[in-house]
């Protein structure tokens, strides 16, 4: 078997994080290459020159690997990290972020030993099989680099530049995030010292244009896309990913790793703003901008009872003592409307149309509705008042968003993607039209949209799935129940694809769906989605919310009209519990409890209480 320690012949012989930003940068300098060469500038001269006069340990021929002629503890031993890179980063930048790893992680660089494949791999040897014509199997490739994941344990990704992300267009890159996932090993996400410096700056400034480009860039990461330098390597990964989890399932889950990642480290950053800028705060600006992006960055994720608790803890000071300036008032404006879609995702309505109302205000208040933001607050208040019932008034609102979408036009400001506001508008007024009996002016806008979506590409987002929702809840509420089943189903294919069926708008579509799916005689499949919306809450904390207290009461119906009273009255006993425990819960709108008869409701003493929201 291998040495256990690192020493020659070593499968896990690796250089030292103190060699790679110290030794390497001067060998490389030493043939005439800088910081800033690129691995492969420098892979002949110093890489595979290193190594081209000394035996290989491993099988006895002329030529080694770069590690194989390293000496010294300081320089080389057994990896106990492994880099995941791409040949086109810069060696300074490669040696930055391990300094920077080392440092954050309190690691002697001269004991920390990094796995990098340019060093530890017999470049010789991968030449002389090119020269010859020969194929290196796909297989020996990927069972070694298995093998180095599954025995080191940890592997490091540097993604290089954030703006610009390389590592999620590089087919092998992607395969080692899916390896590393599969495998579950520790994975850890850097960016070299320079790009997370500038990375944090754009958050600090509110760069919300910049994260959304970023978000865009990790948003088409797909190993089906993704480049490589052979053809026949990609169709081996991609073979292998199809015979694991398939590539939609494992983009999405590497897309989420690294959204989650910035995000993290925005909200760490602004959080360190906030606590070195005390309770007397001289630039509140400066102070409600980070704010606005890490809000909408957790909003994109889905992670809305985080984004509520962040925002309680800025609203104690900088959202509820900021000087009334322009610049303010649009900071708070922008985290309002965030904060109640987060309300109204979380099914705390009351606070939604508080949060949709409070951004429009300040808006008013300061002249700036007609703005794409304004736009978009406008449109998420009609949402609440269509969920509520009043059809009229959320046609008001929606008309007022569009008058401003109209006198914009492609000159207005680029805050976000306006033909997507837009779009979600028209879709609206098609809905609300239809709803109120004009099919005429319905199918106008539905076309309209129509054209607007071909303009702007996919609108596959969770703010669309939310939209899905709410058309079909209103479709399930006039009986349209196969129209409600299609909008729905179609709103969880979104969350999927956007790796957000396990959030709170992912347990209200699972839980419409149930409701659609008994309508059509399918308890047993509507049973499933009652437990799986449980479970979604339950791994939310939220298992006394009022979104649970709804499925319960679905849950209960459903299982008396298949016939199963036992469970229906244990679901009923435990409904009333979560409204004993929680009296919040049992206030306020309760959207589907609506769409049961209220004659189920009225006969036990349980849910009495609720008759009156199924006949409002």
């Amino acid at each position: 078997g291998d040495p256990a320690d690192g020493g020659l012949g070593c499968r896990l012989r690796a250089p030292s994080a103190h060699f790679l930003t110290n030794g390497l940068l001067r060998e490389a300098e030493a043939a005439g290459f800088s910081r800033l060469s690129t691995v492969h500038e420098i892979e002949p001269d110093v890489i595979r020159a290193k190594g081209a006069k000394a035996v290989c340990p491993r099988d006895g021929q002329m030529g080694a690997a770069f590690v194989d002629v390293l000496e010294g503890e300081d320089n080389v031993g057994r990896a106990g990290l492994m880099l995941s890179y791409t040949w086109a980063y810069t060696i300074g930048a490669i040696a930055d972020a391990l300094q920077q790893y080392c440092e954050s992680h309190a690691l002697d660089t001269r004991r920390t030993y990094v796995w990098i494949c340019c060093l530890c791999v017999n470049q010789s040897r991968v030449q002389e099989a090119r020269r010859n014509g020969e194929v290196v199997p796909f297989e020996r490739f990927a069972e070694d680099f298995r093998y180095h994941v599954e025995t080191i344990g940890t592997v490091l990704a540097l993604l290089g530049n954030w703006r610009q992300p390389g590592y999620v267009t590089r087919a092998w890159c992607i395969f080692e995030l899916f390896m590393a996932i599969e495998l579950d090993c520790k994975l850890e996400i850097l960016l070299p010292p320079q790009e997370a410096e500038d990375f944090c700056n754009v958050v600090l400034r509110g760069g919300v244009t910049e994260i959304d480009h970023l978000w865009d860039a990790i948003s088409h990461a797909d190993v089906r896309r993704a480049e490589s330098s052979n053809p026949t390597d990609k169709e081996h990964i991609l073979h292998l990913v199809e015979q694991g989890p398939g590539a939609s399932a494992l983009n999405s889950t590497v897309r989420r790793k690294l959204q989650m990642w910035f995000a993290g480290i925005a909200e760490a950053e602004a959080q360190a703003l906030k606590h070195r800028s005390g309770p007397h705060v001289a630039d509140w600006d400066g102070v409600l901008l980070p704010a606005v992006c890490i809000a909408k960055m957790l909003v994109e994720l889905g992670m809305h009872n985080r984004l509520v608790v962040m925002t309680n803890e800025w609203r104690d000071s900088s959202l509820g003592n900021a000087p009334k300036t322009r610049e303010s008032g649009e900071a708070i404006a922008r985290i309002m409307v965030l904060r109640g879609q987060a309300h109204l995702c979380l099914g705390d309505y009351q606070c939604a149309r508080d949060c949709f109302d409070k951004a429009i205000a300040v808006r008013r208040s300061w002249e700036a509705i007609d703005t794409l933001e304004g736009a978009n607050a406008l449109q998420c208040r009609a949402t609440m008042s269509a969920l509520e019932g009043d059809m009229q008034g959320s046609l008001v609102q929606l008309g007022e968003a569009l008058a401003i979408l109209r006198g914009l036009g492609e000159a207005g400001p680029q805050a976000g993607p306006p033909s997507n506001v837009a779009v979600h508008v028209l879709l609206k007024l098609g809905l609300m039209h239809g709803v109120l009996g004009d099919q005429g002016k319905a199918s106008a806008y539905r076309d309209e949209a129509e054209e607007r979506m071909q303009g702007v590409g996919s609108v596959a987002t969770p703010q669309h799935a939310t939209w899905l929702w709410l058309v079909a809840y209103i479709e399930a509420r006039g009986g349209r129940v196969q129209s409600a089943l299609e909008n729905a189903q179609s709103a969880l294919g979104i969350l999927h694809e956007t790796c957000q069926e396990e959030t709170m708008i992912g347990a209200k579509v699972v839980h419409l769906l149930a409701w659609c799916k008994a309508e059509r005689g399918e308890f047993q499949a509507a049973r499933e989605d009652c437990a799986r919306a449980m479970r979604i809450h339950d791994s939310l904390g939220a298992s006394t919310s009022r979104l649970t207290l709804e499925v319960l009461v679905t849950h209960a119906y459903i299982a008396e009209r298949s016939g199963d009273k036992r469970g229906a009255a244990k679901l009923k006993r435990k409904a009333s519990q979560v409204m004993t425990a929680n009296p919040v819960s049992s206030s306020g709108p309760k959207f589907m409890v609506r769409l049961t008869p209220a004659e189920f409701l009225l006969k036990s003493d349980l849910l009495r209480s609720l008759a009156d929201a199924s006949c409002e």
